[in-house]
């Protein structure tokens, strides 16, 4: 579990954590193994009214999968995120990163686009993005740098997020099997 402190300038909001139950069982859920267990899902969006919709549906994911052992973080900028998505980077687990697009009103100098952009191209980050930006040019961005799925706001119903969700699980996977 990692404790995210108060900073100077930002305020970052502390880790949650939860864990789903086990996939095994009598009736095995068709959906699971179709994402994978040991996910840190990390919400950057400046809105706390959207950073709890994302997290209550992540949550519904990890238990509609049956997916066991996710932890979730929220952070009001990507600037307060970005140790904790260097962390994930450097232990290179598994990660789903939701971003919204502007979040200049807490404080947020990075905008999402630049926040995939740092992610992908400078850092190396092999986890999952989602753009949840109401912008839909903002999510068209996000998609041509290289997020796995754009949800906008308000989020698609839970079976399209599931589809993204292993689609883009099954991407990150052959990239780590590639290099």
């Amino acid at each position: 579990v990692v404790n995210q402190g108060e900073t100077a300038d930002r305020k970052s909001v502390p880790l949650l954590t939860e864990t789903a139950s086990p996939r095994h069982g009598p009736h095995e859920n068709p959906l699971a193994h179709l994402i994978p267990d040991n996910v840190t899902v990390v919400v950057v969006d400046d809105s706390a009214l959207q950073r709890t919709c994302v997290l209550r549906s992540m949550k519904n994911i990890q238990k509609t999968t049956a997916a066991s052992n996710w932890s979730y973080a929220q952070f009001e900028t990507i600037e307060a995120a970005q140790p904790l998505l260097c962390q994930i980077h450097a232990a290179k687990t598994s990660a789903i990163v939701c971003l919204d697009e502007q979040m200049g009103s807490k404080g947020g100098i990075m905008t999402g686009t630049q926040a995939t952009r740092w992610l992908l191209k400078d850092l190396g980050f092999s986890g999952v993005i989602v753009s949840t930006s109401g912008d839909p040019g903002a999510g068209e961005r996000h998609r041509n740098l290289g997020a796995h799925a754009v949800w906008g706001k308000p989020l698609p119903p839970e079976s399209k997020q599931v589809e993204d969700l292993v689609a883009a699980f099954k991407d990150t996977m052959k990239l780590r099997t590639s290099t």
